[in-house]
């Protein structure tokens, strides 16, 4: 299930056009943003999402951050430039205008050697904007 307003798409979506696949925001993980780490070497993972609006709404204000349940550390960081190692951090703000078209960012997955094998689904990718009615 997608926000009528808002929503994060995977599957390789492209700059300024409308394909990709909305992320499920429901919390059934229908089609959630999967990454496969290797723990035991505390690998990293870049993937490609859009953020946009659904037809009729603009946003601006646009914060993309983790949230995490039981008190698990995040394990994500976001980025407008896959390519700058550096420009990773916990939380992204997105100063342009968000339409109903593909606006990319990234996000890191990292793993840690301290976790057993698992599928983890204590981490949320967390979107604050405000929206608009065009």
């Amino acid at each position: 299930m997608a926000n009528p307003y808002i929503n994060i798409y995977n599957n390789n979506p492209t700059s300024g056009a409308t394909d990709g696949t909305a992320v499920t925001t429901d919390g059934s993980y229908g089609n959630g943003v999967r990454v496969t780490l290797d723990a035991g070497t505390s690998e990293s993972k870049i993937v490609k999402l859009a953020v946009r609006t659904v037809a009729g709404f603009t946003a601006d204000n646009v914060y993309i951050t983790t949230e995490t349940t039981n008190n698990a550390p995040a394990k994500w960081e976001y980025s407008l430039d896959a390519d700058d190692p550096t420009s990773f951090g916990p939380n992204l703000s997105i100063v342009d205008a968000i339409d109903d078209s593909n606006y990319i960012f990234y996000a890191k997955a990292t793993s840690s050697n301290d976790e057993l094998p698992s599928t983890d689904t204590s981490q949320k990718i967390k979107v604050t904007a405000t929206i608009y009615a065009e």
